[in-house]
């Protein structure tokens, strides 16, 4: 009498993370104009000396000042971070967003405001006006650089 087969049933689970674009190739392809400048702006929430904040402004040469909890600290970047950041400027589209908007300073939170300008065009963002998208080449350039400097 033949054997019978026994069914087999092989059950798998897979975890798939998303990681923003890496930062630009090391060997620049371009240089930032002249007239190149990033801002981001945080207001809001509650921290021990009063009302939070800060700015941070990345220049052309690559020069950044941070403006924090009342001190102010400055350095360059590497032009490869310069690059990145230009690409972002340049493919933008947080300017256009529309839907639902969050100033969370309005209650206790932290709001963000992105200001640029390249090659004689600017534009600002701010999330009390535009849903920040946290996927934004700009986003994801200017935060990195953020976590950067103060790491």
């Amino acid at each position: 009498m033949p054997q019978a087969k026994s069914a087999r049933i092989t059950t798998g689970v897979a975890i798939v993370e998303a990681y923003p674009t890496p930062a630009a190739s090391h060997t620049p392809t371009e240089r930032a104009p002249d007239d190149f400048k990033v801002q981001r702006r945080t207001w809001g929430g509650i921290c021990a000396g009063g009302p939070c904040g800060s700015t941070l402004m990345v220049f052309a040469s690559g020069q950044w000042v941070l403006s924090s909890e009342g001190k102010i600290t400055t350095g360059t970047l590497p032009p490869e971070q310069v690059v990145a950041l230009t690409v972002a400027v340049r493919t933008t589209q947080l300017h256009r967003a529309t839907g639902n908007t969050d100033c969370a300073a309005a209650h206790d939170g932290m709001s963000v405001a992105y200001t640029w300008t390249v090659a004689g065009t600017s534009g600002t963002a701010s999330s009390c006006e535009h849903p920040i998208n946290p996927n934004d080449p700009l986003t994801i350039e200017v935060e990195r650089v953020a976590q950067d400097i103060t790491s």
